[in-house]
This record gives structure tokens, sequence and C-alpha cells, in this order.
């Protein structure tokens, strides 16, 4: 039977006597329940209440996107004092 997909802690009550039932050690129902609940929660609190489960997790991102971004980022971003050393950007008084 599939766990209950709800933030409520009735629930999340209901989905450990699930898991249990189904062979599942105590800690372990626990577990599962508490995750189920917390992904539920997020749902609701980012607005997203019909995305709930696996597609909640984000989009897998590869080394070359990441770097790609912040490339783009400080391209964008780039502070004006760009190149100047330490001596220049904290003159001593």
């Amino acid at each position: 039977m599939p766990l209950i997909q709800s933030a409520s802690n009735e629930a999340r009550s209901e989905n450990v006597g699930q898991e249990v039932a189904a062979g599942k050690p105590p800690a372990q129902a626990a577990a599962i329940a508490y995750s189920t609940q917390r992904a539920n929660q997020d749902a609701v609190d980012f607005g997203r209440a019909d995305e709930v489960g696996p597609s909640m997790l984000p989009p897998v991102v590869t080394a070359a996107e990441v770097a790609a971004r912040n490339r783009r980022f400080w391209g964008e971003n780039a502070p004006s004092n760009q190149g100047l050393g330490p001596d220049e950007l904290f003159p001593k008084d």
C-alpha cells in the first residue's frame, strides 16, 4: 500500500504503522515516514503541493554547468577593482 502523501502528523503516524506492518524495523519506518512528511511540507512551503515525491529533488547539474554559471555570473558582476592588489584595495593609513 502506498504511503500517505501529507505533511500532517496523523499521516506520518499512519505511514509508520504501514511500514512496520510491511516488516520494516520501527526506526526505519519512522525515518521513512518523517522523510515523506518533510518532502510534503517542502512542497507546501514552496507552493508545489502537486509535485510531491522524487520530482522534488533538484536537477542533476554537472561540474561543467556549474563552472559555466560561475563564469557567466562573474563576467556580469565583476568588481570595478578587478586586477588591483591588496595594497591598492586596502591602503594603509
